[in-house]
C-alpha cells in the first residue's frame, strides 16, 4: 500500500446521500502535477460514447460524462485521461490493463507526478459480465474477485485505486432489474470489504444515493440507461469530495 502510517477512516457525506470509505494518505509536494485515469464502460466513457468516437476520450470532447466534470472541479493541478469504452467488462479491463492504463501510470511517474489515481466505475450488466437473470452467489464473488484483481494491477503499477459502486438502476423495472440482487450484493461486498482487503484505497458508494436508483427519473437519467448532465454531476461531486477528503494536498 502507500505508507505505513495509513489509518482507516469513514466519511459520511452530510450534504448528499453517499458514503465514502477511505485511507488517509501521506502529504505530497504541492508543486507536483496530479494524474487521474478513469476506466470502465459506457457510464465512464459518457453519452454519447465519447471514448469510441475519439480513441480513448483523452481530451474530453463535448458530451455528457462525469470525468469531464471532475476535471473542471479539480483545476489546473490535475491531468486527466478517460479510457472508458462502451460495453467493456471487468475481465476485459484486467486483460487490457498492461496496454491501456499501465502505460499512462508509467508516463505519470516519469513526469514526477504527485498523486496518481485510477478510478473505476461502470454499468452493472457490463461490470458483472452476466446475462440478466443468470446471477447468484458465484457471479457476485467472481465480480468482486475481478475488481480485486484490477486493484492489484493498479497498486503494482504504482497508483492509488478509487472504486465507485455500481448504480442500482432496477428498482423501478429499469435496465438492471434482473441483476438487481446481484448488483446490491456486490456493492455490499465492495463497501464492507474492499478497503479492509487492501484492494481499494477509496470506495465511493454512489449506489446508495436514491437519485441513482430510479431510471424513470428523467432529471438524472437519459437514453434509457445513461445519465443526464445533472446526473453525471452527482458522480463528479462524490469523486471530488472523496479526493479532497483523502489528501493533505489542497486541490485548488
Amino acid at each position: 500500500m502507500f505508507g505505513a502510517q495509513k489509518q482507516k477512516r469513514t466519511l459520511r457525506n452530510t450534504t448528499a446521500f453517499g458514503l465514502c470509505i477511505f485511507l488517509s494518505l501521506n502529504p505530497i509536494s504541492a508543486q507536483a502535477k496530479n494524474y487521474i485515469f478513469f476506466d470502465g464502460n459506457s457510464l465512464v466513457a459518457g453519452y454519447p460514447d465519447n471514448a469510441s468516437a475519439t480513441g480513448g476520450n483523452t481530451t474530453f470532447p463535448n458530451g455528457t460524462d462525469f470525468p469531464s466534470d471532475v476535471m473542471k472541479e479539480l483545476g489546473k493541478d490535475w491531468i486527466g485521461y478517460n479510457v472508458g469504452i462502451s460495453s467493456r467488462t471487468l475481465p476485459q479491463q484486467n486483460y487490457d490493463f498492461d496496454a491501456t492504463v499501465k502505460p499512462l501510470i508509467e508516463k505519470a511517474k516519469k513526469d514526477h507526478a504527485g498523486r496518481i489515481i485510477v478510478i473505476n466505475g461502470g454499468e452493472p450488466g457490463n461490470m458483472m459480465y452476466a446475462t440478466p437473470g443468470q446471477g447468484g452467489p458465484a457471479l457476485q464473488a467472481a465480480a468482486y474477485d475481478a475488481l480485486k484483481e484490477y486493484a492489484t494491477k493498479v497498486h503494482n503499477a504504482g497508483a492509488e485505486f478509487l472504486d465507485i459502486t455500481m448504480p442500482s438502476r432496477g428498482f423501478d423495472g429499469g435496465a438492471d432489474n434482473n441483476l438487481q440482487d446481484d448488483v446490491q450484493q456486490v456493492n455490499r461486498l465492495i463497501v464492507k470489504n474492499c478497503v479492509r482487503d487492501h484492494a481499494c484505497d477509496v470506495v465511493i458508494d454512489l449506489a446508495a444515493d436514491p437519485r441513482m436508483q430510479r431510471i424513470s427519473n428523467l432529471r438524472y437519467y437519459a437514453a434509457g440507461s445513461h445519465f443526464t448532465a445533472e446526473g453525471y454531476k452527482i458522480w463528479a461531486d462524490y469523486v471530488v469530495k472523496g479526493l479532497k477528503e483523502t489528501s493533505h494536498l489542497p486541490l485548488k
